[in-house]
C-alpha cells in the first residue's frame, strides 16, 4: 500500500483507531517484520542534520526541526506517487535522521509489554518501524506542506507538555481537493542536547481553535499582573 493510498479514510477519528491497531499488530508480528528483513538498517544517531536549507543542531527550535520533518513526509508521499524509490528513500532517510531513538524506543517498549510480547529491539531497529507511518499519516495533506521555514513557523503552534522535555508542533493543513481539514501534530523530545521528533498524528483542537482561546481568555482567569515599581520601559 502506497503512503497516498493508505490515507483515503475521510474519517479521521477511524482511520487512528484502525492504524493504531494496525501498527501494535505490525510491532507484535515478530522481531523484524518483512519490511525490515534482509534489509542493511542505517544506525540512527542524533545529530546535526541540514536539509531544506536549514541546519537542524542543539540550537534548533522544534518549530524548525517540525518543518523539515514535513518537508520530507511531503517528497516521501509525491515519491510514491511518481513511483520514484530513489527520491522515496532519500526522503525516508531524512525522516529516520530526525527521529528521538530513546525515545521511541522507550515507546514501543512499554506497548510491547503492556501486550505481554518478548520482543527485543534495538534503538535504530524502533525507528525504523515507527518513522515508516509518519509518511502515510499526513498523506492526504501534502499539497498544502510546500511551505517556506517563515511561512511554516508563521503557522505553527507550539502546545507545551508537561514534561519539560517534550514539545508539540501543530499546524492546520487542507487539502485542496475536497476542503477536508486536520491539524498535524509533530511531537519532539530533547535526546543528546537535540529536539528531535517521536510521533506524528494528528490533534484534536485545530491551531485556530487554540490560538482563538488564548487571545479570549477571561479577564478573571487571566494571571495577576504584579503592579509596576518603576516607570515601564520605552518601546524601542
Amino acid at each position: 500500500m502506497s503512503a497516498e493510498q493508505s490515507f483515503l479514510w475521510s474519517d479521521r477519528r477511524g482511520y487512528l483507531r484502525l492504524a493504531g491497531v494496525l501498527w501494535l499488530f505490525t510491532l507484535v508480528a515478530g522481531c523484524r517484520d518483512r519490511h525490515l528483513a534482509g534489509q542493511k538498517l542505517e544506525p540512527v544517531e542524533v545529530k546535526t542534520v541540514t536539509a531544506y536549507g536549514v541546519s537542524l543542531g542543539p540550537e534548533a527550535s522544534p518549530r524548525q526541526v517540525a518543518f523539515v520533518l514535513l518537508r520530507a513526509l511531503r517528497d516521501d508521499v509525491l515519491a510514491a506517487r511518481r513511483k520514484d524509490r530513489q527520491a522515496g528513500k532519500q526522503a525516508w532517510a531524512t525522516e529516520r535522521s530526525l527521529a528521538a531513538p530513546g525515545r521511541i524506543l522507550a515507546n514501543l517498549s512499554r506497548l510491547l509489554e503492556r501486550a505481554t510480547m518478548r520482543v527485543e529491539l534495538s534503538a535504530t531497529e524502533a525507528v525504523y518501524k515507527e518513522s515508516k507511518f509518519w509518511a502515510p499519516v499526513v498523506a492526504h495533506y501534502v499539497d498544502c506542506l510546500d511551505l517556506t521555514l517563515e511561512q511554516a513557523e508563521a503557522r505553527m503552534y507550539l502546545l507545551k507538555d508537561a514534561a519539560a522535555d517534550v514539545q508539540h508542533v501543530l499546524l492546520d493543513v487542507e487539502n485542496p481537493a475536497d476542503q477536508s481539514k486536520a491539524t498535524v501534530k509533530v511531537s519532539l523530545a530533547q535526546e543528546a542536547g537535540y529536539w528531535r521528533v517521536y510521533r506524528v498524528g494528528f490533534n484534536e483542537v485545530s491551531v485556530e481553535r487554540l490560538a482563538d482561546r488564548r487571545t479570549n481568555v477571561p479577564a478573571a482567569s487571566r494571571p495577576a499582573r504584579p503592579l509596576a515599581t518603576t516607570a515601564p520601559a520605552r518601546p524601542k
